[in-house]
């Protein structure tokens, strides 16, 4: 299925937006992470070539707010630290720079191409953020609730 970005990277379509997360799945280098619009029609999210991932807060629920793919352009510098982390303020030189260091590379490579940064941001529950070698969406069969 093809995807649909807004100029700002955000996931036009599908429209996820009022949706739900459903559930992660770790596969190999790879994260298929399974969600629903506000229709209820399901679809996966596959983060292929996983490089980094941070995921935080699953609950019952996990609203969808917007979902962002950055790629050959510069992620949130924000978002970006929240997947890859700050040292402590303890930590002093060469450690520190060389943390900077391999942030900016990171960054460089989304920009580059060669990366593609992912944020989902929620308005309840899960948010996540991750660094992969690309993302596909695929239609999922639609999940019956009455079902045991």
């Amino acid at each position: 299925m093809d995807i649909e970005l807004t100029s700002h990277g955000y996931l036009r379509r599908p429209n996820l937006h009022d949706g739900r997360v459903l559930g992660l799945n770790l596969v190999g280098k790879g994260l298929r992470l399974s969600v629903s619009d506000i229709d209820g029609r399901s679809y996966i999210l596959e983060l292929v070539g996983l490089q980094r991932l941070r995921c935080n807060e699953f609950a019952e629920g996990n609203i969808i707010h917007h979902i962002i793919i950055t790629t050959r352009a510069k992620p949130s510098s924000a978002s970006l630290r929240k997947l890859l982390g700050e040292p402590h303020p303890s930590v002093g030189e060469p450690h520190r720079r060389r943390h900077e260091d391999w942030r900016a590379r990171c960054e460089q490579s989304v920009l580059d191409g060669d990366l593609t940064f992912v944020e989902l941001q929620s308005s309840y529950g899960c948010e996540m953020w991750a660094l992969c070698e690309s993302v596909k969406v695929e239609a999922a069969p639609r999940l019956d609730s009455t079902q045991p």
